[in-house]
């Protein structure tokens, strides 16, 4: 069974996690993976909306108007959606790492 979290952010939306990760695991070692697997992801996600950004003078307007409805929207949710994970997994590290 996969593993959904409902986000805060728009209501109904889930959030999928990566295969292999398990939310409930309390093994410092899984959170460093994981925190270092998004850190990673959030690059990507970073190098991409900054070449969409460095695209835009070179597009019309409509098209721009279209990227800002679909592809750059999807990319924003994305991104905040892999910031949240990275925030749970570095405060999850925090908590066993100052557990006695």
């Amino acid at each position: 069974m996969t593993d959904v979290i409902t986000t805060d952010e728009r209501p109904g939306e889930s959030e999928r996690l990566l295969p292999g990760e398990n939310r409930n695991s309390r093994l410092p070692d899984d959170a460093q993976h994981w925190i270092a697997v998004y850190s990673e992801f959030i690059r990507f996600k970073a190098d991409l909306l900054s070449t969409v950004d460095a695209e835009r003078a070179a597009l019309s307007d409509e098209v721009w108007a279209a990227l800002s409805m679909t592809v750059l929207s999807q990319l924003n949710r994305q991104y905040a959606r892999l910031q949240r994970r990275l925030d749970f997994w570095q405060t999850r590290l925090a908590e066993l790492t100052t557990q006695p």
